[in-house]
């Protein structure tokens, strides 16, 4: 007679011989709460993501800009990325929140 497992191992065994019988709990609320959270964290993210672009382009009004003034993050990427901007850290935070956010979000 074959070795016939016990507890967890045996029910997927079961499950994966008779699809019928594979019932798994969705935790729809759970998962639902979870989104409004990464949410709330988003908006939170986008306001602070704002106000550095705020503050970015307030620092060179009247002034002359200089390549590698904080006012042309808004303009260059890279420069924001090399001087590791307060924007640019806040995008970079949006960005994995948003990446976590759309991969947990269901599609029709």
């Amino acid at each position: 007679m074959a070795y016939q497992p016990n507890g967890y191992p045996r029910l997927a065994a079961l499950m994966g011989k008779e699809k019928d019988v594979a019932i798994f709990r969705r935790f729809d609320d759970l998962n639902i709460l979870s989104l409004l959270a990464l949410q709330a964290e988003i908006i939170d993210l986008e306001k602070d993501f704002r106000r550095e672009c705020r503050i970015d382009d307030m620092v060179g009004d009247g002034q002359q800009q200089q390549p590698s003034s904080p006012s042309r993050y808004s303009e260059n990427f890279k420069l924001s990325r090399e001087n590791n901007s307060a924007q640019y850290r806040k995008l970079k935070d949006l960005h994995d929140r948003l990446r976590e956010y759309s991969s947990s979000t269901p599609h029709p």
